[in-house]
């Protein structure tokens, strides 16, 4: 009796020792999954809050991590080669590169995997001799993206199983992941569109060369170095000779060619400093040396660089160019000062020599103000009446037979006196002028002949 009873007190302590040791798996389970919950809740509201895409991915990947908990965890991107690149991971260490085998292609179709010995895996072979440590198991989740394939890679340091929290981890952060990473693929398209229409921007199409702007930009440093006495700053204009009949004759497609072929040599030679294309058949160039004899140098090498014809569209065109220099802050200490000055060299290079160079002088700025007041008195001596017509009798030296008369302009300015025409007539033509002075000649001689009939 007392045996019997000693037994099923025996058995009362066993089955009560059992029972503890299942309520205490069960707290200890609700405990676990109390802490799940938790962190699951604590990553959500962390990634409501992440504005930045590299934020967003870290801070699903830490999640992840603390939640399932799994090792590492990793975004993998497929390229356009099939290859797959990180797009995220949750450290540094955990980084490799890969190319696509069959587990990764069946998990970018659609199809999530749980790996747990991946030693036996093939492809994890490839990457496991490229990480520090050694993982034991994996799950792997697609990425769904309108525009690429993509796969979400968690790994862990031992061989087991998928559990239930790592499917409620997969199931709750593979969305997010999925856009995270198609926001960070619109910002990557937006970055290189911006990136696009910077160089655009700044960069002239058809010679690749920078343009206007980026010209005035560089042009304003490398005056202020001048200033600051670190070098000269060269203002090289060119322009490229005949570029008008070249368009004309052999067409446009011909004359980019030319233009192409030009950026190319004058890059060859300026190599320390910056060539820029600012118009049409327009170049400039930037250089900065301490020796005003550099300048002179640079600009016999750009000169001589066109002697060779230039093959464009199967024709042989000759080619020359026109160069004028101004040296800052000596003959300018603004941009547009510079640049007006250099201006003044290229006309007086072209007006007497096409295909040469001529360094600013300052009498060229006052023979263009000089130029200009001759053209403003021009238009004024046309609104006042200034001019005259001398008549110059036409004689046939055979018979002695009054022929004709020769009508002849004078301008009677009231503050010199009389000029004669070639005091005015080349300012006049080039000024646009010549027309409108013929017309007044022609309109008065016929009104003296009509007065004389």
């Amino acid at each position: 009796m007392r045996r019997e009873g000693c037994s099923r007190a025996a058995n009362d302590s066993e089955e009560l020792r059992e029972a503890l040791i299942t309520l205490e798996r069960l707290r200890r389970r609700e405990e676990d999954a109390r802490k799940e919950a938790q962190a699951l809740l604590s990553g959500l509201h962390v990634l409501n809050n992440v504005q930045a895409v590299d934020e967003m991915f870290q801070g699903i990947l830490q999640v992840i991590k603390a939640a399932a908990p799994f090792t590492e965890a990793a975004i993998l991107l497929e390229e356009n080669d099939g290859a797959l690149r990180i797009a995220a991971s949750s450290s540094e260490r955990f980084r490799f590169t890969v190319h696509s085998g069959k587990l990764f292609q069946r998990v970018l179709s659609g199809q999530s995997a749980a790996i747990s010995d991946l030693s036996k895996i093939a492809e994890w072979r490839e990457i496991a001799g490229q990480l520090p440590e050694r993982y034991g198991s994996a799950v792997l989740a697609p990425l769904e993206t309108p525009n690429n394939r993509a796969l979400l890679l968690c790994v862990h340091s031992e061989r087991s199983f998928l559990s239930r929290s790592h499917l409620l981890v997969l199931e709750t952060f593979s969305p997010l992941a999925a856009q995270a990473l198609l926001r960070s693929q619109q910002l990557e398209d937006l970055k290189a569109m911006v990136e696009r229409l910077d160089y655009l921007a700044h960069h002239d199409v058809l010679t690749g060369l920078p343009n206007r702007a980026a010209f005035r930009a560089d042009l304003s440093l490398a005056l202020n170095d001048a200033k600051l006495g670190d070098a000269l700053c060269g203002l090289f204009l060119i322009d490229v000779d005949h570029f008008k009949e070249v368009n004309d004759t052999f067409g446009h497609p011909v004359g980019d060619a030319l233009l192409r072929e030009v950026a190319i040599r004058l890059s060859q030679i300026v190599w320390s400093g910056s060539v820029a294309r600012i118009a049409g058949d327009e170049f400039a160039i930037i250089v900065r040396a301490k020796d005003a004899d550099d300048f002179t140098a640079i600009a016999r090498d750009l000169i001589a660089s066109m002697k060779w014809p230039v093959n464009a569209g199967g024709r042989n065109v000759a080619l020359s160019l026109s160069a004028g220099i101004a040296l800052g802050p000596k003959d300018g200490s603004t941009p547009d000062e510079l640049i007006r000055h250099a201006d003044l060299a290229l006309y007086r290079a072209k007006r007497q020599e096409r295909g040469s160079w001529r360094l600013f002088d300052p009498e060229l700025d006052r023979e263009l103000v000089d130029k200009r007041a001759l053209e403003t008195a021009i238009r004024r001596a046309l609104d006042a009446d200034e001019f005259c017509v001398f008549y110059q009798p036409q004689i046939n030296l055979l018979t002695g037979a009054l022929v004709g008369y020769e009508a002849l302009v004078r301008w009677n300015d009231p503050n010199i006196g009389m000029r004669m025409p070639n005091e005015f007539i080349p300012a006049a033509e080039e000024a646009g002028l010549i027309c409108r002075l013929g017309e007044w000649v022609l309109t008065k001689a016929c009104a003296d002949a009509a007065r004389c009939a």
